[in-house]
């Protein structure tokens, strides 16, 4: 993942703004953040790319950008910017000092992501060129820097359609090769640009789905609300909700790698704590982001009890044999355990050895006990790890299991 936002809240003076507010993105691909007005998307935003909003802003959980390199931050091209006095040339080799710039030239890269921009405004003070135009050269400087993330936040704010549309390539462009977190309010740019589109509303993600999944079926009645009338309106997140650390705890800096969140802060797959690293420590890196139960689907448990104990998880034991499919009617069994834990408030972390195969399976199994076809399941959770499910033999028990669920329920 090139980004992984786990449980990252914000306070404003003695307004919390977010709160809980997880999601990841992989190496490409545009995700489309949208939510109603004053809802935090660009100091979301602006959090990931290092800024702060005001003096008095407090923020809690993790953003980790590419992993290492803390001094690394993604391109960030604000919704009111000031036009750069520098030409859009001059501004290009300017990046040679910002990261590990394209090698590309500029006339190159606009060139190759056939971006709409004449050669002629190369040498022109960005102030003096149009509104159209400083949008583009914005994105191609992102995409000179070489940075793998670009954040983007309203680029076709103010435009008319004709002016859009070139925008918009761009930004499809950009995402086919690079990672781009687009805020916009415009659901028709979203549709149209975005692999996978979040809501953010109440100072958290009430939903995140494929783009096309999000706007025909969403789940939540918040994504319900917002596809149809454009608005959402729900309540700040309560202040009493932040996290606070005990005396002296140490901060838990980032997550395990191969974490992923299917359901924001409530379900998540993982590659098995300790494969890499210290058990106990990976542990403490899970309860620090919320879990505190792991299903393993390995054969045989391979964390000790006593690490389990002292870290606070309970675990649960389902075997599946490595890249094989689990029985239709314990995998049944599993996930109404599951629902049964995520209505008590228990978060729920599944693991199996590498957090791919089995893993992903299981995931799929439970969205698909809530309604969701075995395609739409898949496509759901390969939004966050394209590599889940890892076997035919995964892929055929999930149709069928579609089928035998959705069978024994209208029987029932």
């Amino acid at each position: 993942m090139i980004l992984d936002v786990l449980g990252f809240g914000v306070e404003l003076g003695d307004r919390v703004v977010l709160d809980d507010v997880t999601f990841s993105m992989g190496e490409s691909g545009v995700l489309a953040l949208m939510g109603p007005g004053g809802g935090g998307k660009s100091t979301l935003l602006r959090a990931i790319a290092g800024m702060q909003t005001a003096g008095d802003q407090r923020d809690w959980g993790v953003i980790q950008y590419r992993g290492v390199r803390e001094e690394s931050r993604p391109f960030f091209i604000a919704q009111k910017l000031s036009p750069r006095s520098t030409s859009l040339e001059r501004a290009c080799l300017d990046l040679r000092s910002y990261g590990t710039p394209e090698r590309r030239s500029l006339a190159e890269i606009v060139k190759d992501l056939r971006i709409d921009l004449p050669a002629s405004t190369f040498a022109i003070s960005m102030k003096e060129l149009t509104q159209r135009d400083r949008a583009l050269g914005e994105l191609v400087l992102g995409f000179a820097s070489g940075e793998p993330l670009l954040l983007v936040d309203e680029p076709t704010m103010g435009l008319c359609d004709e002016d859009r549309e070139p925008v918009l390539d761009a930004v499809a462009r950009i995402g086919a090769e690079r990672a781009l977190l687009l805020v916009t309010h415009n659901q028709l740019d979203a549709r149209r640009v975005a692999r996978t589109t979040a809501l953010l509303a109440g100072g958290t993600i009430q939903e995140l789905q494929p783009t096309e999944l999000f706007f025909r079926a969403p789940i939540s009645d918040a994504a319900q609300r917002y596809v149809k009338t454009g608005s959402c309106a729900l309540p700040s997140p309560n202040p009493r909700r932040r996290p606070s650390s005990p005396p002296g705890a140490p901060p838990v800096r980032a997550p395990l790698k191969g974490f992923h969140w299917v359901e924001a802060a409530g379900l998540c797959g993982l590659r098995r704590p300790g494969l890499y690293g210290a058990v106990e420590e990976e542990l403490r890196a899970l309860r620090a982001v919320g879990v505190d139960v792991l299903i393993c689907l390995e054969e045989q448990v391979p964390i000790p009890g006593s690490a389990l104990a002292r870290s606070g998880v309970e675990l649960i034991h389902f075997p599946i044999p490595d890249m094989g499919a689990p029985d239709p009617q314990k995998t049944r069994a599993l996930c109404a355990t599951i629902k049964d834990l995520r209505a008590s408030g228990r978060v729920v972390g599944i693991h199996c050895r590498g957090g791919l195969g089995r893993t992903g399976t299981i995931l799929a199994s439970v969205l698909i006990t809530r309604g969701l076809t075995a395609a739409a399941a898949l496509a759901r959770i390969r939004a966050s790890e394209p590599k889940y499910v890892q076997s035919e033999a995964q892929e055929a028990f999930l149709r069928a299991f579609e089928l035998n669920f959705s069978t024994t329920e209208s029987s029932t």
